[in-house]
């Protein structure tokens, strides 16, 4: 388990992209956790793309229009943690290449799962928009709000969500390249048994399945 640095009465956990905790899933990706088995691939310590001279290069290819692949990177569990941030900076392609880009904290604990997934809409219904997940209906919620990805160039990433004190989800603000969106939706958590903090990258394939990677450097989480 990676050792938070403080900061204040906050901890933060850097450099995630780094940290050689990845996992990779094909199948689970889908609504459901259910999906084709899409090939990918994720490689660690790339220098080139690179801000920090580390950052973490993430491919989802296949033929299967429209599947995806997951990216997970368990931190271990958090006690009493409300409040996080997450900090990233994305190196992008063609944005079309990407049907959309999701970018996530799974955290549990006391009985309950918050699912802080957000989804920068690249080539779909909602092209250029943020999108969030309401995880009791398993379905992503249109906030009309802009997010615009910068093509062949990084972009700097600022979630920021919490868990109410009734542990229900809420999503505050989605920031690409300082534009700061503020959200302010609320949604129930899932019952769950564990104990956890895990940071996710999602790739969802477009209808041609366009092969297509991206980059992360200095990934952080941020929680108090």
């Amino acid at each position: 388990m990676p050792t938070p640095t403080a900061a204040g009465n906050r901890n933060v956990v850097s450099n995630i992209q780094a940290i050689n905790n990845w996992i990779g899933c094909g199948t689970c990706a889908e609504p459901g956790g259910i999906g084709p088995n899409v090939p990918y691939a994720y490689t660690l310590n790339v220098a080139n793309p690179s801000l920090s001279g580390a950052s973490a290069q993430f491919w989802l290819g296949g033929s299967t229009p429209y599947s995806n692949a997951l990216f997970t990177n368990h931190l271990g569990g958090r006690a009493g943690a409300s409040n996080f941030i997450l900090d990233f900076d994305v190196y992008v392609g063609n944005p079309g290449d990407a049907q959309a880009m999701e970018f996530d904290i799974f955290y549990a604990r006391d009985g309950l799962k918050n699912y802080f997934l957000t989804e920068c809409d690249t080539n779909g219904m909602y092209a250029g928009t943020w999108q969030v997940q309401n995880i009791q209906l398993d379905t992503w919620i249109h906030t009309g709000l802009p997010c615009h990805v910068n093509s062949n160039a990084w972009n700097h990433v600022t979630l920021e969500f919490d868990r109410e004190s009734d542990g229900n989800t809420r999503f505050i603000t989605a920031s690409m390249n300082g534009d700061t969106q503020y959200i302010n939706q609320i949604y129930a958590a899932l019952q769950d048994s564990g104990s956890e903090m895990t940071t996710g990258v999602q790739l969802d394939g477009n209808s041609k399945q366009t092969n297509f990677s991206i980059w992360i450097d200095r990934m952080s989480v941020t929680y108090w």
